[in-house]
């Protein structure tokens, strides 16, 4: 019987679905390890583990909701959203640098080569259009006014996405969103969400407020880092069942143990 990837390969949007996994994975991994040497080497300190424990976790996050649906279709529509959503990334990124073609000519950038860069951000567009079309993926083609907009693709809610994971496991769930909101608020360095994480003491007072010297809390930076790595276990997983095929053969347990090395260094 043929694997999930196999299924998928020569079809609309397939090509954009285990690249994606793969670029995923591997920064889930980077930025574990990093982790690991940081915590070894520098330390815990009150918020940098945290800031390298949210782009592993999103990234797996990222891997797990590209590969887990069963249907080939969902997998290569959500390949193709995940693509075009970067896609969107990049255009407003070029719409900041072209945003001064005098300053453009200033600094020696041909005017041929910024008329390129527009035309080939309006192809891609069309491209992903026509995918999405086939696929049946949604998009806008308004804005929350009501205004005719070029298309442009929906944003994956994490928070909402991570509660259909595991419909079944309510405290995983939990730990998943609670994990999320954390490192997105250190992440943008809210106050709140350090002070629910760190151990405290006041070291003096102002008008108005305390002054605090803040240090990790093992407790919730052990939850944070479990919720990760159960994530990029699951992803990794998933990633390995996309090249078996599907039958009720016995496991392979070299290639389980394969999956295991590359998801928990050491292991």
């Amino acid at each position: 019987m043929l694997c999930p990837r196999s299924l998928d390969e020569d079809r609309v949007g397939a090509h954009r679905v285990y690249t994606a996994a793969e670029r995923y994975l591997g920064i889930a991994d980077e930025n574990h390890r990093a982790l690991v040497s940081l915590l070894s080497t520098f330390g815990a300190t009150p918020t940098a583990p945290w800031n390298l424990l949210r782009p592993s976790f999103e990234a797996a996050f990222r891997a797990m909701w590209l590969l887990g649906p069963e249907s080939s279709q969902e997998r290569r529509r959500r390949g193709v959203q995940l693509e075009w959503l970067d896609h969107e990334a990049a255009r407003k990124y070029r719409n900041v640098t072209l945003r001064s073609p005098e300053l453009l000519r200033s600094l020696g950038v041909p005017e041929d080569v910024v008329v390129a860069s527009r035309e080939s951000g309006r192809d891609n567009t069309r491209v992903y259009q026509a995918e999405a079309d086939q696929l049946g993926l949604r998009y806008r083609t308004k804005d929350w006014k009501g205004r005719e907009i070029s298309p442009a693709p929906f944003r994956v809610v994490v928070e909402d996405e991570l509660g259909k994971l595991v419909p079944d496991d309510a405290m995983l769930t939990l730990g998943f969103q609670t994990t999320w909101k954390t490192l997105s608020g250190i992440t943008h360095s809210e106050g709140s969400a350090l002070l629910r994480v760190s151990d405290h003491r006041t070291e003096g007072a102002y008008k108005g407020g305390r002054q605090l010297r803040v240090s990790i809390n093992d407790g919730a930076f052990y939850v944070s880092a479990i919720s990760t790595t159960v994530l990029r276990v699951m992803a990794w997983s998933r990633y390995g069942e996309c090249h078996k095929p599907a039958n009720r053969g016995p496991v392979d347990l070299s290639a389980l143990r394969s999956i295991a090395t590359r998801a928990i260094p050491g292991s």
